[in-house]
């Protein structure tokens, strides 16, 4: 986590839409998404020597430990990758509905968002990108 200033910044706003405004949140994702219909947004990791005593998920930490993701995700993340440099992407939100996740870095134009089984479909990418 940044370091996080009243009203500044991308995370700030999804920090306060997260805990605010969840609904409004959720709907306008549902929006892009239609099939989705229930999300269940992840609680960060507690980090009691952060500023803010929490911390954002990184890479795919999230899934459970026997997920076959997490495997398929070594083979594509390397350690000491040339352009991740070993340091996986920090999410500042991660949710999840039926079969996928739902993960966002604020910082980044349109969210990314990966499902856990497949690529987004060219359907969904073109409605995250209009």
């Amino acid at each position: 986590m940044g370091v996080l200033r009243l009203g500044y910044g991308s995370e700030f706003h999804l920090l306060r839409y997260l805990g605010n405004h969840r609904g409004v949140l959720n709907r306008a994702i549902q929006t892009l998404m239609p099939d989705v219909k229930r999300i269940e947004w992840l609680d960060f990791p507690f980090a009691p020597k952060a500023e803010h005593g929490d911390r954002e998920f990184k890479g795919v930490e999230f899934l459970p430990e026997d997920d076959p993701v997490r495997k398929a995700w070594s083979n594509f993340w390397p350690a000491g990758h040339a352009w991740g440099k070993g340091n996986p992407p920090n999410w500042d939100a991660v949710g999840h509905t039926l079969g996928r996740v739902l993960s966002w870095s604020s910082r980044l134009s349109p969210p990314d968002i990966h499902r856990k089984t497949s690529a987004l479909s060219d359907v969904e990418n073109q409605r995250l990108n209009e």
